[in-house]
């Protein structure tokens, strides 16, 4: 049966912490019975918490930049719209806006908030200008992890008004899930690094597709995949007897990887470019199994290693840190963490798998990793294992300022003048 809904004016809204007569939720909304159908509970949550009241916004809020108590600002941002919500010490809401997602509307924030008034954003592309044009003019801006308050609320319903408030309450209690942000110049290398990682994908994957069309065609190449995909093996390919449909889509996989290749190539010797006088990347090559690449994915995705109170802060973000469970009985370890930068848990799992299974000699890495297969562990057991060792290991070499102890110094030389032979022919185009 569905329940009525809350009787009030046609013309009036009803703003947060209206008195009605039921219970009230966390943060002072003013809750009535909750219809039982989907359609309703629209309506329903419409025409209560989130329609502006005559005390919700307008004259009466603005011009009070400060008064006595501490005051939180959340702010939901969306393409072209910022949904403020400020709220005091006892989680009242004070004042509620809409303000337009441009330089107007941040100053417009600057005079309904003072460099006092904690801010909070959900982290993500579209909180960066706000957050910068803010900063720069003296106020404070923490960026929140957005799965992390989704956890907090354990709310399923989704309004830009109600996560502007979750977010300031958030702010208020101390509870605000923070994220680190780095400089300028690392966002700036990540851009760099993320998208020549998007172009290899994007390569690979037309040879891959290449490979497919050629093998359901019947076509057996007699070279290598990557000879296959070199002059010779391109001129063998456009030497084949194919009707003008087969030739057409041939020549359409081809002309793809032609036009991403050069790409990549440009690509890899801008990050050479960034990387060839970085003293942390000259220590990292110095690891065996961590190449040119990896090192630039780790330096500027890690950015700074005094973000990690310990090494084990530093394992639990990179994915090679066990993941703890109890439950009525003793605590217990279920493979890696879930929760970790994917982009650093993967370079780290190269360079783990690498040093392991394909570099000559013997390594630690590799030690452990024999040891947990001697056990009868499975191949991504004793990976796991050689990852959190080269965690440890990627953590002694940056913060002690030495080079890897147990690495070939040949090898690392030869990482480095690659390096600088692509940062050269970068500099000359």
């Amino acid at each position: 049966m569905t329940m009525p809904l809350p009787e009030r004016a046609p013309s009036e809204g009803v703003a947060f912490g209206s008195p009605l007569p039921s219970r009230r939720c966390r943060g002072r909304l003013a809750i009535a019975a909750f219809p039982s159908t989907g359609a309703d509970r629209w309506c329903w949550l419409r025409s209560t918490s989130f329609r502006r009241g005559p005390d919700s916004h307008g004259a009466a809020h603005r011009g009070l930049p400060g008064g006595d108590r501490m005051r939180y600002a959340g702010i939901d941002i969306s393409n072209n719209r910022l949904d403020l919500c400020v709220v005091d010490e006892t989680g009242d809401v004070v004042h509620r806006d809409e303000l337009a997602n441009n330089e107007a509307g941040y100053e417009e924030l600057t005079e309904l908030l003072t460099p006092e008034d904690p801010i909070g954003l959900e982290v993500g592309t579209l909180a960066y200008p706000v957050h910068d044009f803010m900063v720069e003019r003296g106020y404070t801006v923490r960026l929140g992890d957005s799965q992390r308050m989704k956890t907090i609320w354990q709310c399923d319903q989704k309004f830009d008004g109600k996560d502007a408030f979750e977010i300031a309450d958030l702010l208020r209690i101390d509870k605000f899930p923070e994220v680190h942000i780095p400089d300028p110049d690392v966002l700036e290398a990540r851009e760099l690094i993320r998208a020549r990682k998007d172009v290899v994908e994007q390569c690979t994957q037309a040879k891959q597709r290449l490979g497919s069309y050629l093998r359901r065609e019947g076509i057996d190449p007699p070279f290598g995949s990557d000879a296959l995909y070199g002059e010779k093996g391109r001129a063998w390919l456009r030497e084949q007897d194919l009707d003008a449909k087969k030739r057409s889509l041939m020549e359409a996989h081809l002309a793809q990887i032609e036009a991403l290749e050069p790409r990549v190539e440009e690509l890899d010797e801008m990050v050479a470019g960034l990387i060839v006088d970085d003293a942390i990347v000259d220590r990292l090559v110095s690891i065996p199994g961590v190449g040119l690449h990896n090192a630039a994915v780790l330096r500027f995705e890690v950015g700074s290693m005094e973000r990690f109170d310990t090494i084990g802060h530093f394992r639990a973000y990179a994915g090679g840190a066990p993941r703890n469970r109890q439950s009525g009985g003793p605590a217990r370890q279920e493979g890696p963490v879930r929760r970790c930068n994917k982009r650093v848990k993967a370079a780290v799992g190269i360079a783990a798998e690498s040093a392991a299974v394909k570099t000559k000699g013997e390594n630690p890495v590799k030690a452990i990793y024999r040891k947990q297969r001697g056990k009868g562990k499975p191949r991504s057991n004793a990976l796991g294992h050689a990852r959190g060792k080269m965690c440890n290991t990627i953590y002694a070499v940056w913060t002690k300022g030495e080079e890897c102890r147990w690495g070939s110094e040949a090898t690392a030389e030869n990482k480095r003048l690659k390096i600088k032979r692509l940062a050269r022919r970068g500099s000359a185009s």
